[in-house]
């Protein structure tokens, strides 16, 4: 889990980081916990059609895929920004 979140904390810091991990292989599927599937799923969607990834869009975007709750906004602050700024 802690390298699912580096991996995605990381797209958030620099969108371009993306390339490398799919570049990589890296697919939805290869992460274990389901809501990092669902953001990553996301994080590709955005960068597809040339939208930047942060807290806003991501949010948008996944309410537009019907994937979105409250919860999961929490796990994202709580996850990968949070621990930018604490």
């Amino acid at each position: 889990m802690k390298i699912e979140k580096a991996l995605l904390a990381a797209i958030f810091i620099k969108n371009e980081t993306l390339i490398l991990f799919l570049t990589a292989g890296l697919k939805p599927e290869d992460f274990q916990n389901e809501k990092s599937q669902v953001i990553f799923r996301a994080m590709l969607i955005l960068w597809a059609t040339k939208n930047p990834i942060d807290l806003i869009t991501l949010k948008e975007e996944l309410i537009r895929q019907d994937n979105y709750v409250p919860a999961m906004e929490e796990f994202i602050i709580k996850e990968f920004f949070y621990p930018l700024i604490a």
